[in-house]
């Protein structure tokens, strides 16, 4: 018999005891070390990370009307802080919300580590960087202070750029575990070809 949680080596895969009591070949279940518990940490930051996000994005909402109408500024074209909102919340918080869809569906921290790590980091101070940088130029401008400094347009430029750094990594994670996951998919005669 088992003990539930006890690891079973065979052939070429690890095996996992699961339930309670039963017995025989099926309450074993394949256990890859480490991809599990990393997609399922994965999935949790990058929940946690899209929700500060998305409160990131709802409160500089709320900032750019109070401070607008404090101020009694009517030009919103003059001004980046509408911007911020919308920034914040499609690249912070519904683009890393699809991101965690398609971590579940694919596991890409799993096939692609090293660049999945990289995206994430990538992507969230690129967001960052460039949601700063807004609302500060975009405060300057409703508080009528020059905000034509280069300093701004440097830093925003490596928001920028962290950004488009960031998409290309998660392609690669992407293109890693579409891979790893079309290469399952073939019959075991093949793949032990490949």
């Amino acid at each position: 018999m088992v003990d539930p949680g006890e690891v079973i080596t065979g052939q070429s895969e690890r095996y996992r005891a699961v339930g309670p009591k039963p017995e025989g070949p099926w309450s074993l279940k394949p256990h890859r070390p480490g991809s599990t518990d990393r997609n399922t940490l994965t999935m949790l930051r990058l929940m946690y990370t899209a929700f500060a996000f998305g409160i990131s994005g709802v409160l500089s909402g709320l900032y750019y009307r109070e401070l607008t109408k404090f101020n009694d500024f009517t030009d919103r074209s003059a001004s980046q802080l509408p911007l911020v909102h919308t920034h914040l919340l499609v690249l912070g918080f519904v683009f890393l919300l699809i991101v965690l869809a398609l971590e579940k569906l694919f596991s890409l921290s799993a096939a692609a580590p090293r660049a999945f790590s990289w995206f994430y980091w990538m992507w969230t101070l690129g967001v960052a960087l460039t949601g700063a940088m807004m609302l500060v130029k975009g405060t300057l401008v409703v508080l009528d202070v020059d905000a034509s400094s280069a300093a701004f347009a440097g830093i925003a430029g490596i928001g920028h750029i962290a950004l488009s750094v960031g998409v290309v990594l998660l392609f690669v994670s992407l293109r890693a575990a579409l891979r790893n996951t079309q290469i399952s998919a073939l019959p075991t005669t093949v793949r032990a070809s490949r």
